[in-house]
């Protein structure tokens, strides 16, 4: 491809660390990225504004401030996105707002990522996912099969965060039945069956708890302490991990006790 911005290899020098890159498996090559892609971030909080009526404030219009690099403060700007759009979204559209003609943002700078969590790939049975080639399963076609929340529990319990990751119907099924069916919605169906059927559909007003709630109430203010700190830290797959073992305190509390 020789469209795009030259890399120059040629012309580098040694780095700061004393390394030198391979320079001629670089020589003559362009870094290429669609312009029109990453910058519709922007132009769809644009769009978003006109469209709620919130265009109207001047320079304090929501959109811009929050693309005001100074009016930004309260600002957190995260990205999600494959390993591979990482390399677009680190250099070429900081490097595209960074040089852009700052009309629309006079005297000052254009907000830039706070923050990007990089995935790698789920694939399909091994393979990469491919409309043209017909293999995997897509949005529309899912949410046609399967109720939303089975999707997203999969895809972040299973999120392709340090290695790539393969999506197979039969896996699929097993996590939905497993999480899903059998810990989490056993628990909650024990529950309101046995209120339904001691306590009339009514919530009872309990009483002092024992040694078991207590030694219950604690492990759950650890573990939903790091299931906070793991969403925050925006470690999906743990937190899923953690989130499931709290279902499973449920069904082991109940166990145990055997109201």
């Amino acid at each position: 491809m020789k469209w795009g911005v030259p890399v120059n290899a040629h012309e580098w020098g040694a780095n700061p660390s004393g390394m030198r890159p391979d320079v001629e498996a670089l020589r003559d090559k362009v870094f290429y990225v669609w312009f029109d892609a990453p910058i519709e971030y922007i132009s769809a909080t644009w769009e978003w504004a006109d469209a709620t009526g919130q265009s109207q404030g001047g320079d304090d219009t929501a959109w811009k401030r929050w693309w005001n690099g100074k009016a930004a403060q309260d600002v957190t700007y995260v990205e999600f996105m494959g390993k591979d759009n990482v390399p677009f979204h680190t250099v070429g559209f900081p490097c595209t707002i960074i040089g852009v003609n700052m009309q629309l943002l006079p005297d000052s700078s254009w907000k830039l990522v706070d923050q990007l969590k990089g995935f790698n790939w789920l694939n399909y049975y091994g393979g990469k996912f491919s409309t043209s080639q017909r293999r995997g399963v897509f949005m529309d076609a899912a949410l046609e099969l399967l109720p939303a929340d089975y999707w997203r529990w999969y895809l972040i319990a299973n999120a392709p965060e340090s290695a790539d990751a393969s999506f197979t119907w039969e896996h699929f099924q097993a996590t939905i039945n497993k999480d899903l069916a059998d810990v989490l919605g056993n628990f909650v169906n024990r529950v309101l069956r046995f209120g339904a059927a001691r306590f009339g559909n009514r919530v009872p007003g309990g009483g002092a708890g024992g040694t078991a709630e207590q030694q219950l109430a604690g492990t759950l203010e650890e573990r939903i302490k790091a299931y906070e700190e793991q969403l925050e830290g925006m470690q999906f797959r743990r937190a899923a991990a953690t989130l499931r073992s709290i279902w499973t305190l449920g069904n082991e509390y109940v166990d145990a006790v055997a109201p």
